[in-house]
């Protein structure tokens, strides 16, 4: 298995006026349905995306792409917000020098 770590921007729940709620709705919401995924959530002001940044294991992209959609779309619903156009989905393998620093002891 390999850590993916996925970036999802969905429309419009990111704009100025609703940012900050949208972003706290939508973070605790992925939190209660997937903790071990690690989300931040953010909000993009110039194009009023919410986005969404967490890892899945998978075993190639492909698989990694089909499970961080199911999670995606199980946060979006728990949070109550209005599923709308996802702009943008970034998957990358996590480089093994990241997943080393994670390991080492604090």
């Amino acid at each position: 298995m390999t850590e993916f770590r996925i970036t999802v921007a969905m429309a419009e729940h990111g704009r100025p006026t609703v940012a900050e709620d949208n972003s706290e709705r939508f973070l605790t919401a992925f939190e209660a349905t997937h903790p071990t995924a690690g989300p931040a959530v953010g909000s993009n002001l110039v194009t009023g995306a919410l986005e969404a940044t967490f890892t899945v294991d998978a075993e190639d992209v492909d698989a990694a792409l089909d499970a961080g959609r199911a999670l995606h779309m199980d946060a979006v619903t728990a949070s109550g917000l209005e599923p709308t156009e996802v702009v943008r989905i970034e998957v990358e393998a996590v480089p093994a020098d990241e997943l080393e620093d994670e390991l080492q002891p604090a």
